[in-house]
């Protein structure tokens, strides 16, 4: 089976800071692995390119100037999950990165290698959970189908590019097909946490996951929204059942 360790072409990382010597070190180190590097500039503008940015992981230089790196964190966390690492110079930072809401931290004046096996094993550990259930390790809707062996998708034999948040939904969305599922429920089921009124963070992934459908061909009004409830996916018009594979 493959894991992110071995899926390098898989992995979008963001970084968000000053352009340096060591964001140019972090790039080249991270293309020699097969993974690319998008750069937010600090700055007032970076928020809005972080929540616009699909990554799996997210580097946050916490020495930047212009950035206030715990404050944008703390927006951050209001509409992702997306794994972080702090840097910075002072290694005692390390206590307010965890504080603030970081996942992990690496001092500038590590290693390079150490970076990039603290931000593998980052990945494999919050790539969602998965239960061992032969039965269940594939499924298929219409033309939608999805796999929970490499955590890939697909719409009409079309490859779709999901992160780990958007294919538990899609996965959750598809199990339930043609079913009402409330926002409660899949904050609870695809983000880890408790629902409330004023976050909007499933919206955001599930805009971006009917967007990639369309793209695709999917119907506009298959994956639907009941105001106040909750989401829907209907793809009757494909008239295809549920089933699982082995």
């Amino acid at each position: 089976m493959e894991t992110w360790a071995n899926r390098p072409s898989e992995i979008r990382v963001l970084w968000v800071g000053q352009t340096s010597t060591l964001q140019a070190r972090i790039h080249a180190t991270l293309r020699a692995r097969g993974w690319s590097l998008v750069v937010c500039r600090a700055g007032r503008e970076a928020l809005d390119c972080v929540l616009n940015t699909e990554a799996d992981l997210l580097l946050l230089d916490a020495d930047a100037p212009a950035l206030d790196p715990w404050g944008l964190l703390a927006e951050l966390r209001q509409w992702q999950a997306t794994p972080v690492i702090a840097l910075a110079d002072e290694p005692a930072l390390c206590i307010d990165a965890f504080r603030r809401g970081a996942d992990d931290f690496v001092a500038k004046s590590a290693d390079l290698l150490e970076l990039q096996l603290r931000a593998e094993a980052l990945l494999r550990r919050k790539r969602p959970a998965i239960p061992a259930d032969p039965g269940r390790e594939r499924l298929t809707v219409g033309p939608l189908s999805l796999s929970r062996e490499d955590a890939s998708a697909r719409y009409d034999e079309r490859s779709l590019r999901v992160t780990a948040i958007q294919f538990k939904l899609l996965w959750c969305l598809a199990e339930h097909h043609n079913t009402l599922l409330k926002k409660s429920e899949l904050h609870r089921w695809v983000l880890n946490k408790s629902y409330c009124r004023d976050d909007r963070s499933i919206d955001m992934h599930l805009s971006r996951v009917r967007r990639k459908l369309i793209a695709a061909g999917m119907p506009p009004d298959a994956l639907q929204t009941v105001r106040g409830q909750g989401y829907r996916l209907s793809l009757l018009s494909h008239k295809a059942p549920l089933r699982a594979n082995g």
